[in-house]
């Protein structure tokens, strides 16, 4: 195969690939995805939804290597321009029926969101976050939502569409 490179070992030592960066200073090693449209003698702009680069972990099934159990890609999330390539990262998994999909976004404004909307959990009733720090909470499912906003120091419930109560400063109003 033009263009492919494999490391082939029984072990740890002898499948690994090493990239090592000696200087004096703070930068490391670095690996470039890059990707364009157009040929190698004239690259053109990507457009939004394109893939710039992944990384992809694959396992023996018991027949080949074709399948994924995760992936991590970045993808062009819109407009490009000179020296500008707004972008998200993408975790995608695969679940114990075959289904892959995107389990967790990071998108080009910096938030943190998951990969469908209301298909995943965070933690689990076994596994839980000790702490969640933010700026405000908001506890929404399709009956009601409670708002906390840490700033104004306030807790709202709301329920079907109109308020039901409001605690400010810990006295109910």
């Amino acid at each position: 195969d033009i263009g492919r490179v494999q490391i082939i070992g029984p072990d740890f030592f002898g499948s690994r690939f090493d990239q090592i960066r000696f200087q004096t200073g703070e930068n490391g090693a670095s690996q470039v995805l890059a990707h364009a449209r157009g040929t190698f003698a004239a690259p053109t702009t990507l457009v939004e939804g394109d893939e710039i680069g992944k990384v992809r972990f694959q396992g023996h099934d018991g027949t080949d290597f074709n399948n994924i159990g995760a992936e991590m890609r970045v993808v062009c999330d819109g407009a490009v321009s000179s020296n500008i390539m707004p972008s998200k990262f993408l975790w995608r998994t695969m679940n114990a029926t075959g289904t892959e999909a995107d389990r967790l976004t990071l998108d080009k404004d910096g938030r943190l969101m998951p990969g469908a909307t209301n298909t995943q959990d965070l933690g689990a009733n076994s596994l839980r976050w000790r702490n969640v720090y933010a700026q405000s909470y908001r506890f929404n499912d399709t009956g009601g939502r409670i708002d906390y906003n840490t700033t104004a120091n306030t807790m709202e419930i709301v329920v079907g569409g109109s308020q039901q109560a409001e605690f400010t400063d810990g006295s109910f109003v």
